[in-house]
């Protein structure tokens, strides 16, 4: 839908990034119980996409998560800091059993140079 709205290629690319880490977050540090929700909701508003993921892990914020210092060496690690330089604008809410968190990426993304 966005390739056919024309929108660029980059902000399509790093949306589909910040989805599938923070997916793997979820799944590797979030500790939902075995058949817990995840879905996703993905919208076009006028100049940013958005990104609303609900799941079922323990409550957390990417706002209060502390920034880690990149290790080049690493093997793990780079997903809260990618999310952190692909998403425009973050917010998230634990609400009773489920976590709702909103990616906004801008239409103007463009990757580090």
């Amino acid at each position: 839908a966005l390739h056919a709205a024309n929108w660029p290629e980059a902000p399509r690319w790093a949306a589909h990034l910040l989805l599938i880490e923070h997916g793997v977050n979820v799944l590797k540090h979030g500790r939902a119980a075995p058949g817990s929700a995840f879905s996703v909701q993905v919208r076009r508003v006028t100049e940013a996409i958005e990104i609303l993921v609900r799941d079922g892990g323990q409550a957390w914020k990417y706002e209060e998560a502390p920034e880690v210092k990149p290790d080049d060496q690493a093997d793990h690690g780079r997903g809260l800091m990618m999310i952190r330089g692909i998403a425009s604008y973050v917010a998230s809410h634990h609400d009773g059993s489920e976590n709702l968190t909103l990616f906004g990426i801008l239409r103007s993304w463009q990757a580090p140079t």
